[in-house]
């Protein structure tokens, strides 16, 4: 079975995405995982605490739960659901961690390095939308994050670009595609990518 992943800034529209594509698919007869991280483990509880306060800790240590996160993710969820046959459909992966917290500080061949005993998805494809709509959807979710600011907007945008050419030397397949439009349309053109039949 796949395993895709759906990644972008906040705002433009990776949950309902996945959420979508899930639905398909099980209309179509498939077996699904619908994931996300951070999880809902106390491990990525406290990562959900930290992105909602304004409390400051060391990028290396974050990068690391981040991580950490990631490991009992993989071995609880992901990589049993692949092996009982299984699709996993995952909002946010290691692309994240990359991109978000390379534009902390990290650097980012370290954070790949960091990365590198994780599975790889068979297709991780990026949502973009104008910085407008981003914003107006951030403002219906009316739940902020330290990251939703228009400041941030730029240089998560190109630690994006440059996090893709990293993990793309090291095998991952990801696109960067317009997430605009309709919830259905985006997530037809997104499964289309993926080479995901839904319905």
């Amino acid at each position: 079975m796949t395993f895709t992943v759906l990644e972008g800034l906040d705002g433009v529209g990776t949950t309902t995405c996945a959420r979508l594509i899930a639905e398909g698919l099980r209309l179509a007869g498939h077996d699904v995982v619908l994931t996300s991280e951070p999880t809902d483990s106390q491990v990525g509880q406290l990562l959900r605490r930290w992105l909602k306060t304004g409390s400051e800790l060391d990028v290396h240590a974050v990068s690391l739960i981040f991580s950490a996160d990631r490991a009992l993710h993989l071995d609880e969820v992901i990589r049993p659901a692949l092996n009982a046959g299984k699709h996993v459909i995952c909002d946010r992966y290691v692309l994240s961690t990359l991109a978000y917290q390379g534009a902390c500080g990290a650097d980012i061949e370290w954070l790949a390095n960091l990365s590198a005993p994780f599975d790889i998805p068979d297709k991780t494809v990026v949502l973009e939308v104008s910085e407008d709509e981003r914003q107006r959807r951030l403002a219906r979710r009316n739940d902020p994050e330290r990251f939703d600011s228009v400041e941030w907007a730029e240089k998560l945008s190109q630690s994006y670009f440059e996090a893709a050419e990293v993990l793309r030397r090291r095998g991952h397949d990801i696109a960067f595609i317009d997430g605009s439009g309709t919830p259905a349309d985006v997530a037809k053109r997104v499964a289309h990518m993926a080479h995901l039949k839904i319905n």
